[in-house]
């Protein structure tokens, strides 16, 4: 294994087949990375995500075929163009170029909260809420049909039966504990583009030039003598340095789910004081192996169509499923193509 190496890729302006920016450099340094050779990742997380999500790739999955192409740029710009459907649109391919291009420049986006082009979802009592609890529930956000038709879409890609329990519990080879490799279906691509939801980010953001995660879903099952609940349990998905930036997530219930029923659980407020907690525990101490119960952990029940969107800085996750019916939920989140956060991961 290399150590300290500097990794010598192209630049992220360079261009393939396909005509997009940092794909090339992508590419090329994810296959480096697997002999050991590191190289300075500042400024270049989100510029990853930014053709992630832009050309409908699951993160997990992008990674997998950086690995199995790892001789071949040219059978990866064409696993990319087979998940598009055989084409990208010119159109797509110059935005994608322009979010590349402004954020290696660093340049801030201009459009506030008062440019959005739709009325702020979230009133004062709302925006209260959201200030004291660092999370916010939006209630009936996405239609019962079109949550129906992605929920459906998740059982037939698991190939499981609804009304048979016993198929719930059956191996699948994109299915990881209660997380589900599924990014790309119809149903999904209606639900992720809603615009109650865009406008909460963009409300929240203060910023309307927003990109949308191409993220996966979750199939969590009731808990039986065969199969407990593997996690995750309470964590955050982000450096818990101090001081922690503005960081937004969300999911979108597809199912009815009680509190116990495996339900989104994170400790309410926390956002507002983990900085005095961090500074409070004592030396030595993993501030990730906690008692979150103890800190105040709640589970949030929601409809099928509610939206919780919350704050990176609460500490959240899933819980075991108590009930009779899976819980299933999509994640959704938008964030600006500038947004950086090169703090050390703790």
């Amino acid at each position: 294994m290399v150590d300290e190496v500097k990794l010598e890729v192209c630049s992220s302006l360079e261009k393939g087949s396909l005509g997009v920016c940092h794909v090339k450099r992508f590419w090329e340094k994810s296959a480096r990375i697997t002999k050991g050779v590191s190289f300075d990742k500042k400024y270049e997380w989100n510029l990853d995500l930014i053709i992630i999500d832009k050309l409908n790739l699951g993160i997990e999955e992008a990674i997998q075929k950086v690995f199995e192409f790892t001789f071949s740029f040219e059978k990866f710009e064409k696993w990319i163009l087979d998940k598009n459907g055989g084409s990208i649109s010119p159109d797509r391919i110059n935005e994608i170029n322009s979010l590349i291009i402004r954020s290696i420049n660093r340049q801030k986006d201009d459009q506030t909260i008062q440019g959005l082009k739709t009325a702020s979802p979230l009133n004062g009592d709302a925006m209260k809420f959201w200030n004291d609890n660092g999370y916010i529930i939006l209630k009936e956000a996405v239609s019962k049909e079109e949550c129906l038709a992605a929920e459906k879409a998740v059982w037939e890609f698991l190939e499981m039966d609804s009304s048979n329990p016993r198929t719930w519990y059956k191996s699948h080879p994109k299915r990881q504990g209660i997380m589900v490799q599924l990014f790309d279906h119809p149903a999904l691509a209606a639900t992720r583009e809603n615009a109650l939801i865009r406008n909460a980010f963009e409300q929240l953001w203060g910023n309307s030039n927003l990109i949308v995660s191409h993220d996966r879903v979750s199939f969590n099952p009731p808990e039986n003598s065969e199969w407990q609940f593997p996690g995750p349990g309470m964590h955050w998905d982000t450096s818990i340095a101090l001081p922690i930036p503005l960081g937004l997530q969300g999911l979108l219930y597809l199912t009815d789910t009680e509190a116990e029923q495996g339900a989104f659980t994170c400790v309410p407020g926390f956002h507002n004081k983990i900085e005095d907690w961090l500074q409070n525990l004592e030396q030595g101490t993993d501030p990730r192996a906690q008692d979150f119960e103890k800190l105040g952990a709640v589970p949030i029940a929601a409809e099928r169509g509610d939206f919780v969107l919350w704050h990176h800085a609460l500490p959240h996750g899933s819980r075991p499923n108590k009930m009779e019916r899976p819980r299933i939920v999509q994640y959704i989140k938008w964030y600006p193509p500038d947004y950086k956060d090169i703090r050390k991961w703790i």
